[in-house]
């Protein structure tokens, strides 16, 4: 309980929590704070210690539909679980004050305690430059604690959900309590804190929640959560865009803010490709009961779980979830596109059925989507096998429920109306269909023109290089110490001192 003493002392405001921690002025640290200090980094590292020791569940084997008999028995023979759950709204008042401190940067002297730490630097450059050591010891040592402590308190958070288990889910109103201790302030945080949130918090609380608290619980949690992240990074991607644009006309910026923008720009790589790959996560996962032994007869790759089928189904998701995965392969990311390829065809299987409920124009949106995608990862040779074979599929599984998808194709310039109307009768109509690599070869001539180039490759073809006088050819000294023509010669040679 020593941390739930500290959280009431340090918890009820986020200037009072830099107060008490020293780090509102950039004074030398006394006594008295560098032992406040270490008191509850030393509370929240017990906090951490006791959670990862109770953390034995296996994910892949938990039980989806718990009894209430179940979760009694549970309190029963582990009590200590209750105790956990009575620290919880503690550490959730703790981290809402934390994400609170960036909105206290204007009644503060010491403003660079709140940017990143040495070691965060690292992470995101790759090595540490000066401009990581610009600032004094005393606000290193600030910055580095802010970050030991966010990354323990949600690393614990994880922990949390695996030891309590189905006791934590099926609290009443977990969800919304959550939203408006956690969720609502997210906002706040820099970016390079955020990857540890998704990491340390958000994949082990929702594989480790029960099917059963799906509706109740995680629905509710996860629309707010994708919402937020999915806003979150497309406003950074446009930043980046409108960053690029202006950098292009700019011959003198000055170094530091350039190296600032750099590091931004790097962050935002690295938070786009988790999300997505904790989004993929969320939409394959399975546990071991409902993993299939063989695979899928259309030969996907990617097959959606029964998480992944109610995110789609959940009417606070599904919108949000084709916003996201349509919207990314448009990110100039090529991993996420790359990744995102497999995923988006068993997403729109899935979604645009006989019996959806979701608008037929929206479909029609998503495909422009991943001819967009060519056009910003079509140079990539790979990337551009992988989206072409996507949106092949893509087309044929909404051809006849959506004729819109024709319209869409004629814009692009090396698709002609009459060689599509020939490929849509070989495909729907014709009593012996192409096979695979016929349909991949016509399709990819339909999209040729949709493929984004670089800038060296637009013009390769105009390269003329008339009456091009020839090199003369070099001629390599003979540097050799043995001479072919006698042996006897060839051993003076090489014992000779000049040599």
């Amino acid at each position: 309980m020593v941390i739930v003493i500290y959280c009431f002392r340090a918890c009820s405001d986020p200037l009072k929590l830099l107060i008490f921690l020293g780090m509102d002025k950039q004074t030398n640290l006394t006594d008295e704070v560098e032992k406040r200090r270490k008191e509850l980094l030393m509370a929240v590292y017990l906090w951490l210690s006791t959670t990862r020791a109770l953390a034995f569940n296996n994910e892949d084997e938990l039980n989806d539909y718990p009894s209430d008999e179940d979760i009694k028995m549970q309190l029963q023979q582990f009590p200590w679980i209750q105790y956990m759950i009575n620290i919880l709204p503690k550490l959730f008042d703790l981290l809402k004050q934390y994400s609170l401190l960036w909105t206290c940067e204007d009644d503060i002297n010491n403003k660079n305690v709140l940017l990143h730490s040495a070691i965060e630097h690292q992470g995101i450059m790759g090595s540490i430059t000066s401009e990581a050591h610009n600032e004094g010891e005393t606000v290193g040592k600030g910055q580095f604690y802010l970050c030991t402590l966010h990354e323990v308190l949600y690393s614990s958070l994880g922990y949390s959900c695996n030891a309590i288990g189905a006791s934590l889910y099926s609290l009443t109103g977990l969800a919304e309590i959550m939203v408006n201790k956690l969720v609502t302030h997210w906002p706040h945080l820099p970016l390079h804190r955020l990857s540890k949130v998704m990491k340390a918090f958000l994949k082990p609380f929702v594989l480790c929640c029960p099917l059963k608290y799906y509706e109740s619980t995680l629905g509710p949690f996860l629309s707010a959560v994708l919402k937020f992240l999915f806003n979150r990074i497309s406003d950074e991607w446009e930043r980046v865009k409108v960053f690029s644009q202006v950098q292009k006309g700019k011959t003198n910026e000055s170094e530091g803010s350039e190296s600032a923008e750099v590091r931004e720009e790097r962050s935002i790589y690295s938070l786009s490709k988790e999300f997505i790959d904790l989004l993929a996560i969320f939409c394959t996962f399975k546990r071991k009961h409902q993993k299939e032994k063989s695979k899928p007869a259309d030969g996907s790759i990617e097959v959606l779980g029964k998480l992944g089928e109610f995110l789609l189904s959940y009417q606070g998701t599904n919108l949000t979830i084709l916003c996201t995965i349509f919207t990314a392969v448009t990110w100039p990311d090529t991993r996420v596109a790359m990744k995102l390829s497999h995923l988006a065809v068993s997403i729109v299987k899935k979604v645009f059925t006989s019996g959806n409920t979701i608008d037929s124009t929206i479909s029609a949106q998503l495909f422009m989507q991943l001819l967009k995608s060519l056009q910003v990862h079509g140079a990539d040779e790979m990337s551009r096998s992988l989206l072409t074979n996507s949106i092949l599929q893509v087309y044929i599984h909404l051809r006849m429920q959506n004729p819109e998808l024709v319209k869409l194709m004629l814009m692009v310039p090396s698709c002609k109306e009459d060689e599509l109307q020939a490929f849509d009768m070989s495909v729907f109509a014709a009593e012996t269909p192409l096979t695979d690599n016929q349909r991949k070869k016509i399709f990819r001539s339909f999209v040729s023109a949709a493929c984004g180039k670089t800038v060296s490759g637009l013009y390769k073809q105009n390269i003329e290089i008339k009456d091009l006088p020839a090199l003369a050819a070099r001629i390599k000294p003979n540097t050799s110490l043995l001479d072919e023509t006698s042996e006897e010669a060839a051993l003076c040679n090489l014992f000779n001192p000049a040599n």
